[in-house]
């Protein structure tokens, strides 16, 4: 066993000089690891006198006559166990339990077994006891978190306790992932009111409503399909309080402050019963709090398939990685509502509405420092002022039914957007931006499911959708005389997108003992239309009669995609299942480049493969592996060849040669998961090296980035390892969690006709603590380190390292009186003046039966700047950022009724 440790050891060294043979020699020592260690392996089916299976046993492993516990199992509903352990006894015992069965105790050789047993019905008698339930339970594939034993004082919404789960991480955008993969649905009482939409409930959901938080582990959304389309996602289910079901529940919080006025308001109607959900709010505010992150959908049936053709921005910096409410300048107004109606058991109506108008200003320094060669760079500072008002309206509604034999799902979705950016920029020279996009799209998801006979079943599936974005900038700047060759006044980039997207398939499914078949075809329609015309004014305001071809586009690009599909699932031993998927297609690309008179065909045939194969080491440990191969053919932002100003300093064109990248990926990942311990952990490593025919040749006309493509093949190469462990200790009401990662790239970029190759690198480290330190005192504490560099030529660029501090600390003097506060520091070496950036709040609360007082204050120290660097490809950024200034705000949350 040394030897096998010494030599995975030198496997990690390897990993960065010989990645592509890393991952097939690491993954057969971890497997020759794990079975070297699991030496004794026992499982059987448990039954009853009557011979029928018997679901829930307490199955657990001992050292013969002692108490210890070496393993556990519980057993399925198909009533089989299975224990794993390492020994050194001669011989162990089996205890098996339950309360509606006699107990019994087997003493059996310490090796490997498959043992049935046989038990009698025998309902316990129990006397009068104190049952304390756990705080995490498992049955089946459904783990139970109780949320009284992780709720704090401090809590207020369920959102409070998500973050607190072991195995269960909740971004800042709001988004849930469950042992490092997103979520694929997110219930309340096992009905998907918001469609993924689940911020909603999260952030407005007391937790005083909710009694359970389930994980569906492995959970196929989809009744007809469980048996035969298999996932390694998980699902999120809210089980409420039963005092809370059918209760209509109005609550609103109006909030008032200074420096300058500030004003929070929110209204939120909420019911819940068996046959209709609802949750309704209105939520405004200019304090600073982004409610708009809680409309974002995280999963849907359109499943963002849409290109909406977004190509035109006002530069606007990247942002920092700080609290945001610490830099949103905002004034918002948002409303949503979302009903679900269930009239028979499962089936269901849902209809969400969601609105918002948002004013956001931002005001910022901005030092780009673009390297050309290895002894020069272009340097640029701006200073910038902006403002954008965003109005945007969104809608669903879908009909779903979802039998075991059957499944009917027909979804509608409506977006639009009208936004206005306007930018002030002092560089050079003073340059007013405006830019006014519109977006509009509609899609229509329809999905048919029938079982014909046993586990054999057969779907039709359909998505169409449109979208169509008109955009126009506004540039007002002399600095482009040298590139026009003419005074000017202003510059008028317009463009209009637009897309249809047909998508209709048929497939079927035969399952027969082990092996499940699915066979699939169909044919993609993507019809994209792109217009735009780059229109200089000169100072006397006369537009010119002719525009220059290099400055406009008249693009149509069709692509027709017929497909057939086979994906072959083996379940073996119950441990082993091998996944192949090889999807065939035949592609039939037509471009037609109006301003170049030029039409062209390209016919294709694609081959995209992929292999799973995932094992079960233990009873607690699960290991997946894939590879996956992936051609792609590029699409219409490949093909203009007529220049477009994206933003002010940016010049983008394509040489009209078609996209032809290929990828290989690897992936590997560990997970473990003890439900007693309530332990969490996985550890992913990934692989890609990507093929590119085309390359981005990046030029400068003063301080305008000039962007061409050009005929040349370029191989990047990516490579990481990451992974996450989470433990909850229920003894100190406390859950740990420590998460890292280590990212690196390699890659070439073309710069002033002179190619440069550069490697990238990113390492960082995060530990969380939540804690109820004691009955009237509690904290949270994270701790974020991050470093990056970039090497190129010859030349090893200075490391950014960027360290964070979050504390926040509770105090409960008296039973309704809370008093909590926050530290952040962080931390930038790179920054020659003010590495280190401070900043506290101050919060106190009171509670009575009928309304809940706060008092925050923000930004104790008034900071009023934050600095931060950062590296994208060869280049890199300094941004100084305006910070809201200290803020003192009165909130008060009531319920009507």
């Amino acid at each position: 066993m040394q030897a096998i440790r010494l030599y995975l050891i030198t496997c990690v060294f390897a990993f960065f000089k010989h990645k592509v043979h890393f991952f097939v020699t690491a993954f057969a020592l971890v497997l020759i690891y794990f079975n070297a260690n699991c030496q004794i392996k026992i499982e059987g089916t448990i039954t009853d006198k009557s011979k029928n299976t018997i679901p829930g046993i307490n199955v657990i492993l001992s050292n013969k006559n002692q108490n210890n516990i070496i393993a556990y199992a519980l057993s399925d509903e198909n009533g089989y166990y299975r224990l794993s352990c390492v020994s050194q006894s001669d011989s162990l015992q089996i205890t098996l339990m339950s309360l509606d069965y006699k107990q019994e105790v087997h003493i059996i050789q310490a090796n490997t077994h498959t043992i049935n047993f046989e038990l009698e019905a025998q309902p316990i008698d129990l006397g009068e006891f104190l049952v304390t339930a756990p705080s995490v339970e498992q049955t089946g594939d459904t783990i139970s978190y109780l949320v009284s034993s992780y709720e704090s004082k401090n809590d207020r919404v369920i959102e409070d306790v998500l973050k607190k789960l072991p195995g269960i991480e909740v971004s800042e955008s709001g988004k849930i992932t469950y042992q490092g993969k997103d979520i694929n649905k997110f219930y309340i009482e096992n009905m998907d009111l918001l469609q993924g939409r689940y911020g909603i409930a999260t952030k407005n959901i007391s937790l005083k409503d909710i009694a359970i938080v389930e994980v569906y582990e492995n959970h196929q959304p989809i009744k007809a399909l469980s048996n035969t389309v298999l996932s390694d996602k998980a699902a999120i289910n809210l089980k409420l309080k039963e005092d809370s079901k059918g209760i209509v529940s109005l609550m609103t919080q109006l909030g008032i402050g200074f420096a300058p006025f500030l004003w929070d308001n929110e209204l939120i109607l909420l019911y819940f019963s068996k046959k209709l959900q609802n949750i309704t709010t209105y939520k405004g505010n200019n304090s600073g709090n982004d409610i708009i992150q809680e409309l974002s959908a995280f999963y849907s049936d359109a499943e963002a398939l849409l290109y909406e053709g977004r190509l035109l921005s006002v530069l606007s910096p990247v942002t920092p990685s700080i609290n945001k409410q610490r830099y949103l300048f905002n004034n918002t107004h948002s409303v949503s509502s979302n009903i679900l109606v269930a009239p028979r058991k499962d089936n269901q109506l849902t209809a969400n509405i969601v609105y918002y108008n948002d004013r956001q200003t931002k005001e910022s320094f901005f030092r780009s420092i673009y390297y050309i060669d290895d002894n020069n760079s272009l340097n640029i500072e701006e200073a910038i002022n902006s403002e954008a008002i965003v109005n945007h309206l969104g809608t669903t509604i879908k009909w779903e039914s979802n039998k075991e034999n059957f499944y009917l799902n027909n979804a509608f979705n409506l977006n639009a957007s009208w936004i206005n950016d306007n930018g002030v920029t002092t560089t050079l020279d003073t340059i007013d931006q405006n830019l006014k996009t519109n977006s509009y799209n509609l899609t229509n998801t329809f999905e048919l499911i029938k079982n014909i006979s046993g586990q054999n079943s057969i779907r039709f599936y359909s998505f169409n959708g449109y979208a169509r974005t008109p955009q126009n900038l506004i540039i007002k700047s002399n600095i482009y005389t040298d590139f026009m060759d003419e005074d000017l006044s202003q510059l008028c980039q317009q463009t209009t997108f637009n897309d249809f997207l047909s998508k209709t398939g048929a497939s079927f499914y035969i399952t027969k003992n082990r092996l499940t078949q699915s066979y699939w075809g169909g044919c993609d329609i993507s019809i994209q239309t792109l217009n735009s015309q780059l229109q200089a004014l000169p100072i006397d305001e006369t537009p010119s009669s002719l525009t220059p071809d290099s400055l406009k586009n008249d693009l149509d690009w069709q692509k027709f995609k017929f497909f057939i599909q086979a994906n072959y699932t083996y379940k073996l031993w119950r441990k082993w299942q091998v996944e192949l998927l090889l999807p065939l297609s035949y592609n039939i690309l037509l471009i037609n480049d109006k301003i170049q008179d030029n039409q062209s065909q390209t016919n294709r045939i694609l081959f995209n493969p992929s292999l799973t194969i995932s094992y079960d080491l233990a009873q607690n440990w699960r290991i997946k592996a894939n590879y996956s191969f992936y051609n792609y053919l590029g699409n219409i932002q490949d093909s203009y060849s007529g220049y477009i100003m994206r933003n002010y300093r940016s010049l983008i064109r394509n040489d009209g040669q078609l996209a032809d990248n290929k990828s290989n990926a690897c992936f590997l990942r560990m997970s473990y998961r003890n439900i007693l311990q309530a332990l969490f952990a996985n550890v992913d490593l990934f692989y890609e090296q990507y093929i590119s025919n085309m390359l981005i040749d990046y030029s400068y006309s003063g301080i305008l980035q000039i962007q061409n493509t050009i005929p040349r093949s370029i191989t990047s190469n990516t490579v990481g390892i990451g992974g996450n462990i989470s433990k909850n200790i229920s003894s100190w009401r406390t859950t740990i969690s420590l998460s890292g990662n280590c990212y690196y790239l390699s890659s070439s970029q073309m710069v002033q006709d002179k190619l440069i190759d550069y490697q990238y690198i990113n390492y960082g480290l995060r530990p969380r603590i939540e804690a109820q330190i004691c009955s009237w005192a509690g904290l949270s504490y994270t701790f974020f380190w991050n470093d990056s560099k970039n090497v190129f030529i010859n030349s090893n660029s200075q490391i950014i390292r960027s360290i964070t501090n979050y504390l926040k600390v509770y105090f409960y003097p008296i039973g309704n009186l809370e008093i909590n506060a926050g530290y952040e520091n962080y931390f930038n070496n790179v920054i020659s003046e003010g590495k280190y950036k401070s900043f506290a709040d101050l919060g106190i609360c009171y509670r009575l039966k009928w309304a809940d007082f706060s008092l925050t204050w923000s930004n104790i120290f008034n900071i009023d700047q934050y600095i931060t660097a950062t590296y994208t490809g060869l280049d890199e950024f300094v941004n100084i950022y305006e910070i809201r200034p200290s803020q003192i705000l009165l909130r008060v949350k009531f319920k009507l009724f």
